[in-house]
């Protein structure tokens, strides 16, 4: 019976060992982006908008985004993948007032300048797609997501 329980014992504290030991960190030196959102997500040539957020999830360990060591070197690249093959890029929003180490934040960039459509004779609904990325202070470039859809509607 004694023998039985501590075979439980040590069971159970090396699955707790491994449980821990195998977790992977979720925070990496390689920025991590996943895109969220755009919006609006319909516009036409008649009631342009006068922006069009781009709304993604960014992780990184070290958080060196925006303006540091006196240069500003971060940035958003973005590239219309429907109509031209044109890349892009935005200076990193500001992150003021949140913690850097870790960083897990939502980023929210204006590519109203990248939404052009098709030379295509109006009326046409053209669907157009984009692809992201983001570059910190220290040069990591994160992975490329696909945004979209973003419905442009030429009346």
């Amino acid at each position: 019976m004694q023998i039985m329980n501590i075979k439980k014992a040590f069971l159970l504290g090396g699955t707790v060992v491994l449980l821990f030991s195998c977790g992977k960190d979720k925070f990496n030196s390689v920025p991590e982006i996943k895109f969220t959102s755009i919006s609006p997500n319909v516009i036409s040539n008649s009631s342009f908008p006068g922006q069009i957020d781009l709304t993604f999830q960014l992780k990184d360990a070290e958080g060196d985004f925006g303006v540091g060591g006196g240069q500003d070197s971060s940035f958003v690249y973005v590239k219309n993948i429907t109509t031209s093959q044109e890349l892009d890029s935005f200076k990193f929003p500001v992150l003021n007032g949140i913690s850097r180490k870790n960083l897990d934040v939502e980023v929210t960039a204006n590519i109203l300048r990248d939404a052009k459509p098709s030379n295509i004779p109006a009326p046409y609904t053209d669907t157009l797609y984009f692809e992201i990325y983001v570059k910190d202070n220290a040069g990591h470039k994160s992975n490329v997501e696909q945004a979209g859809p973003l419905y442009y509607i030429r009346n």
